[in-house]
């Protein structure tokens, strides 16, 4: 332990998302190694503020994110604040920007945890900006934490110094989320089901999840589908649902701030996503054994080994290609102990300590 290290931890609020769940996880495990540890937000709300540790203290800077960059540069100095890390992309952007007003600025570590893709360009300006600003930011940053190979690939790609950019993936709390898979489903759902869990989102190409289980339905009478999780494609994927056959087999149980007991007990657990820099709910269903089934995305291509933990389409779009591997899940799941065994390497306390390392340099 650094006696003379205050960390900071930036992010937007504690809502449900897969930057926020990485940041908590990190946050409780530095403190549990003895570190300072701090998180600013934006805003303190959200349901998965009760998965943070009760003895780490909150920051919460009361102002929407645009309007977050005086506010930051307020807490940074007053807090003292020695480690500052951040993410998604914004929260970084405002990072740098506060540490460049400051006369003694902090060490700034950016984490990078997507890829600049179809999704961001619907972002509006600054979802069309974001690729300049990474060129014009992220140089006077300390580190850029990439999360997976194609994030670091991306970075160096848009002119980021391979020096400045290191690989760290992201962690889970296999302790935390073991138990949590403990506790009482809030909805009754079947037995025998698939799972897909996260955001309702384009990017997350749900409809040919849906349409894929509509064909093998059919096939296997008592097999339902899962959907754990909100955003803005829920009306529509609930209406594309309500078209099918297997309509009713179709079960929407919205955000869950736990998602664990519907992991634990799923058949296999589905990822058809158009872009993804490193799913962590891959990583969380091997923990329990259960296998994943995905589209050739890069993290998903990464988390897997290429194959070797989950079974991975050859497209994005073939309806009867990812029905077909869905059966192969289904009929030949991976084995058990091999996909819990590999799961370990991504423990929150063995990336935590990759931070540590990279602090201390």
């Amino acid at each position: 332990m650094n006696n003379y290290r205050k960390i900071a931890i930036f992010f937007p609020s504690f809502n449900i998302g897969g930057v926020e769940r990485v940041m908590i996880d990190l946050a409780n495990t530095l403190h549990s190694l003895g570190e300072r540890v701090s998180i600013v937000v934006c805003n303190n709300s959200g349901k998965l503020k009760e998965s943070l540790n009760v003895e780490i203290p909150i920051f919460s800077l009361d102002v929407k994110l645009r309007r977050a960059l005086f506010p930051l540069k307020r807490f940074v100095k007053e807090q003292n604040i020695t480690v500052l890390l951040s993410g998604p992309d914004f929260p970084n952007f405002l990072s740098v920007l506060a540490s460049r007003l400051l006369k003694y600025p902090p060490q700034i570590y950016l984490t990078q945890h997507n890829l600049f893709n179809a999704e961001s360009k619907k972002l509006g300006l600054h979802g069309q900006l974001s690729p300049l600003l990474y060129r014009i930011l992220y140089p006077y940053a300390k580190s850029v934490i990439a999360v997976s190979d194609a994030c670091k690939h991306m970075l160096q790609n848009l002119g980021i110094s391979p020096l400045k950019v290191t690989k760290i993936n992201n962690p889970i709390d296999i302790d935390a989320i073991s138990k949590n898979s403990e506790q009482l489903l809030d909805y009754q759902i079947p037995e025998d089901y698939i799972l897909f869990i996260g955001r309702l989102t384009y990017i997350k190409n749900i409809e040919l999840l849906i349409r894929a289980f509509n064909n093998i339905s059919r096939e296997i009478k008592n097999l339902h589908l899962v959907i754990v999780g909100d955003g803005p494609e829920k009306e529509n994927l609930m209406k594309i649902a309500q078209q099918m056959i297997s309509k009713d087999k179709i079960i929407f149980v919205g955000a869950q701030s736990n998602p664990y007991p519907y992991l634990k007990k799923a058949r296999l657990l589905a990822l058809p996503s158009l872009s993804e820099a490193f799913p962590c709910v891959l990583i969380e269903s091997m923990a329990f054994g259960v296998t994943p089934v995905v589209t050739p995305t890069s993290g998903a291509i990464e988390c897997t080994k290429n194959g070797k933990y989950g079974y991975i389409s050859k497209s994005f779009d073939s309806i009867d290609e990812f029905s077909q591997i869905i059966l192969k899940g289904l009929n030949a799941p991976l084995d058990r102990t091999n996909l819990i065994n590999y799961s370990k390497r991504f423990d929150k306390c063995i990336v935590s300590k990759q931070y540590l390392e990279l602090f201390t340099k």
